[in-house]
């Protein structure tokens, strides 16, 4: 799982003129599709990555460094524009965008959660026109493609054991994971499977990994398959544009060392190139609202609303304490020590094993919709402080693009202390944004604008993250460890009484980070609605032989992170491709349906 260097040996050198289907993006779901698709010899299939490989980042397998991978070049280094109601402690008031640019793609980048979402996630897809995309109906593949680690779940009718991808519990902070997991239980939650029967409550994080070492998508599926004959990989190629004829696809345009490219499909040219990605091409290729393509001089091929239902979930970093020596957190400069790396290379633990978030709960907001029942409050325990020395500060900075004097501000203060914070996440924000082309040149980025904080719901749903945050902290079982909070006013919010709930208004319109999950921009549901782009069966509406597989079709925000759902979305839409039923039950899978529609209830 974890061995030699280097694990791409087998890249395609130059492509052939036909496939029977071109997967656009080598990412979390185009690595799926790969390997499924290619499982049948009789296929031919190219895999089209505009980056290079996973093994030419040493740092890649070790989840301490996921952060210090983010602005090199596997990363597309995205960023927002500037925002109107958000952002103000951010340089230029834009939020950046880290996205996979190597075989993985964000999964080689991600803090490694594993969250599939809950239920009624799923449900409200299936009820809205996205049929036959239930809870019920996707659970078999996110059981197909998971191997968990966890001898407890492993007993459960919730996961599976012999797919692809790896997942264990995180092991990095035992102490105060297990301090947070008491915490809620004190407050009145359960501590549980979050992956499991009911999402609600507290547990250790689940994580893709293997003894320790990240697990990305590529390693997962792509790496066992690379010697397939039928299989060929290119990396370093960029597409450009999507090919038709009439109204059917046909191939694509890509560049390779500065060469354009066009391969052709018998069969199915299939995006899988990610939220911002996908859309992207779309647009180049003529398909997208009317407008905004007359407005590029881009020829219409179709007009569909790409692009245009983008939602960002959102996160803030206010609550921040130091602890006791004595507990073990994760610590920049303790990171470089050689039990440390003992701890990792032997065990498969300790700090060198952790992104940095070790435990996550999921509550209900009081400013929640009552009609809603998933929940819409995540906070993430990150047992490890932003600025422990000058170079944690600096990469801190770096990533979410702070404004130097905002960030040590609120940070500063934390050099060579044990310390950690509780990360408050907007689950469902009611903000609404868009991606845009600047240019029609396809090296150029896109326009990314989430809107973040337009809807007023957002920002009380936050803050009421914080009080809850600030309930956990001051639970025995926190207490018990000596916490203390870090108590430092933001600079652009002193106009404010301290721990008010303006305050906490001003604050996170000031430090207002992404979650890493956006969707949306190629949404599924029902052909007759007017904001889907893509029907139940991920075919592009009005467009045939095109289909969509990956992030960007999630008709909705996840109530957590989209990483299992993009590998969950490939390993169904493969099945569609291939006509293969796998959801269908046997007499054991009803009865386990049965009882669960009588005895579910969500806590």
């Amino acid at each position: 799982m974890w061995h030699k260097w280097p694990k791409y040996s087998f890249v395609t050198k130059r492509l052939d003129k036909t496939y029977d289907y071109v997967i656009v993006g080598g990412g979390t779901a185009g690595s799926v599709l790969a390997a499924r698709l290619s499982a049948d010899s009789s296929i031919k299939v190219a895999l089209i990555e505009a980056g290079g490989e996973e093994s030419q980042y040493s740092m890649a397998e070790i989840p301490h460094e996921s952060l210090n991978l983010q602005r090199t070049s596997a990363d597309w280094a995205f960023q927002t524009v500037p925002q109107n109601n958000s952002c103000y402690g951010l340089k230029d008031k834009r939020s950046n965008w880290p996205r996979g640019k190597v075989l993985g793609g964000s999964s080689v980048l991600s803090m490694m959660s594993y969250v599939r979402g809950n239920r009624h996630d799923f449900d409200e897809w299936a009820h809205a026109g996205a049929v036959n995309w239930s809870y019920e109906d996707v659970l078999p593949y996110f059981k197909k493609s998971e191997n968990n680690k966890n001898i407890k779940f492993a007993k459960c009718d919730f996961h599976g054991t012999k797919g692809p991808l790896s997942v264990q519990d995180s092991r990095g902070t035992p102490r105060i994971t297990t301090a947070f997991q008491f915490a809620g239980r004190e407050l009145g939650y359960r501590i549980r499977d979050i992956n499991g029967e009911s999402q609600m409550g507290v547990s250790v994080n689940q994580m893709t990994a293997y003894w320790g070492r990240r697990v990305s998508a590529a390693t997962a599926y792509l790496e066992p398959v690379m010697r397939r004959r039928n299989l060929h990989v290119a990396t370093h190629t960029l597409v450009t544009k999507v090919l038709f004829q009439g109204h059917r696809a046909v191939g694509v345009q890509y560049e390779r060392e500065g060469v354009t490219y066009e391969v052709r499909v018998k069969k199915e040219v299939i995006l899988a190139a990610g939220t911002i990605g996908t859309a992207q091409l779309l647009l180049l290729s003529g398909v997208g609202p009317t407008d905004h393509l007359n407005e590029m001089g881009i020829k219409i091929q179709h007009s569909l609303p790409v692009g245009e239902g983008l939602v960002d979930p959102i996160m803030t970093d206010g609550m921040i304490y130091t602890i006791d020596d004595a507990v073990s957190s994760i610590n920049n400069y303790k990171a470089r020590g050689l039990l440390t790396l003992t701890d990792f290379l032997v065990f498969g633990a300790g700090q060198l094993s952790s992104t940095g978030v070790e435990g996550v709960g999921f509550f209900n907001s009081r400013k929640q919709p009552e009609s809603d029942k998933r929940p819409h409050l995540q906070i993430m325990l990150w047992p490890m402080p932003l600025a422990s020395d000058d170079a944690q500060q600096q990469t801190s900075i770096n990533t979410f693009n702070y404004v130097k004097k905002y960030f040590t501000s609120v940070h500063g203060g934390m050099s060579d202390k044990q310390g950690l914070l509780l990360m408050p996440v907007l689950l469902h924000p009611r903000s609404t944004g868009s991606v845009r082309l600047e240019s029609t040149d396809p090296h150029a980025k896109p326009l990314i604008h989430p809107n973040y904080l337009e809807h007023i719901q957002d920002l009380d749903i936050l803050v009421d993250g914080i009080r809850l945050s600030q309930a956990i902290m001051e639970t025995k079982a926190f207490k018990a460890i000596g916490p203390k909070y870090h108590r430092r006013f933001h600079p652009g919010c002193d106009k404010h009484k301290l721990d008010s709930d303006e305050y906490w208004q001003c604050y996170i319109r000031h430090n207002t980070l992404t979650a890493y999950n956006p969707t949306g921009t190629c949404r599924m549901g029902a052909a007759e609605h007017n904001n889907t782009v893509v029907t139940p069966d991920l075919r592009v509406k009005g467009i045939s032989h095109l289909r969509v597989i990956d992030a960007s079709i999630l008709p909705s925000s996840m109530s957590g992170g989209t990483a299992a759902a993009a590998i969950m979305i490939a390993e169904k839409g493969a099945d569609i491709i291939l006509n293969i039923d796998s959801t269908k039950p046997s007499a054991a899978e009803e009865a386990r349906k049965k009882h669960l529609h009588e005895h579910h209830s969500e806590l």
